[in-house]
């Protein structure tokens, strides 16, 4: 048994740990470096602030967990998932150039995907506010059910996009691959509007008379 003044283990001390379960972890503002992850699960582990330097990911489960502003330098992703954890603030272009992972019921609130790889890449259910997709290669994602509320798209490729089923989307078509996008008929009237267009049938709705 370890005495009240020894450091508790390093549950990420091995250099390859192949179908762990890290549970119930707190790491904030530590660092995990030139470790590789092979179909693991994280449940609940905080790596809020973490350096995660030279990683690799590989098919692991990523659950209830908060990487909050989580440094990713040259991390690489491959097969994950995350399920309802806290993604908020990561730049993940400081990682590997192309991201191979889906995110269901995450919050991934002012992070930066610039310049990524994400083809087909799912956010279901995610809560995306002024996300950074310029440049990024979204072919074939899917946004179904989530808030892309002043997300920003620039020079990105949306071909054959599901972004049907999100909300509060808005971009210029005229600068973005967008041949094969599929988008709700909300979202189109919005865009329609910032370009200074109307949607025939949902202009500004009539103005009603108080009642007395």
């Amino acid at each position: 048994m370890n005495s009240p003044n020894t450091p508790p283990a390093d549950p990420f001390a091995d250099d390859l740990a192949e179908g762990k379960v890290f549970r119930d972890i707190d790491l904030r503002g530590g660092q995990i470096s030139d470790r590789v992850f092979r179909e693991c699960t994280f449940s609940n582990v905080t790596l809020a602030e973490v350096r995660l330097r030279d990683c690799r990911f590989e098919d692991c489960i990523v659950r209830l967990s908060d990487w909050t502003m989580a440094k990713v330098y040259g991390t690489a992703l491959r097969g994950v998932k995350f399920e309802g954890s806290k993604l908020m603030g990561i730049d993940w272009s400081d990682g590997h150039r192309s991201l191979d992972a889906s995110f269901k019921e995450c919050v991934l609130d002012y992070c930066s995907f610039a310049r990524i790889d994400l083809r087909k890449c799912t956010f279901k259910d995610c809560r995306m506010l002024e996300v950074n997709f310029s440049e990024a290669n979204l072919t074939e994602s899917d946004f179904s059910g989530s808030n892309l509320d002043r997300s920003r798209f620039q020079r990105t490729n949306l071909s054959r996009a599901n972004l049907a089923g999100a909300t509060n989307l808005l971009f210029n078509p005229t600068e973005n691959k967008v041949k094969g996008a599929v988008i709700s008929l909300d979202a189109s009237v919005g865009i329609a509007a910032a370009m200074g267009m109307t949607v025939s049938g949902f202009g500004d709705a009539p103005k009603r008379h108080r009642q007395p």
